[in-house]
């Protein structure tokens, strides 16, 4: 066999260089300097036609401005964070990958302060208010 050839070592400018020529690619940039290539533009998640259906069923005849619709939806943006970080730690707190509607519930009623926290327990659906209604019988039944 035939002894390999050395390969020749790059200086540092060289592979700069080389790294540069991969990166630009000079079609792209001319298009772009034309305006023939449109960039991509971020997705912003907002609320507003959810916020707007719950207006129009509560008070039909009400509107909301653009900036009171910014406000609200910012707002809707800042709890789901909250709930979903502190259902994140109860999911890492139990040891459990999976984030259950159970974590997101208890998330909810220790992000949110007390009243609304009251009232949450007492509006979790249908279940919950049996239960209820089973542990008031057997109470007045002791009397």
């Amino acid at each position: 066999m035939a002894p390999r050839a050395a390969k020749k070592d790059k200086t540092a400018s060289q592979e700069k260089d080389a790294s540069i020529e991969k990166t630009i690619d000079t079609k792209q940039v001319s298009k772009r300097i034309a305006g023939k290539v449109k960039k991509n533009k971020k997705r912003v998640v907002t609320h507003n036609r959810y916020i707007h259906k719950v207006l129009q069923q509560v008070h039909p005849a009400m509107r909301i401005s653009q900036t009171a619709m910014s406000v609200m939806s910012s707002f809707v943006n800042d709890l789901y964070g909250r709930f979903a970080g502190e259902a994140a730690n109860l999911c890492k707190l139990t040891g459990r990958r999976t984030m259950t509607s159970r974590e997101v519930q208890t998330a909810a009623r220790l992000v949110l302060p007390g009243e609304l926290a009251r009232r949450l327990r007492r509006q979790q659906g249908s279940h919950g208010l049996l239960q209820e209604g089973q542990r008031l019988k057997r109470h007045r039944s002791n009397f």
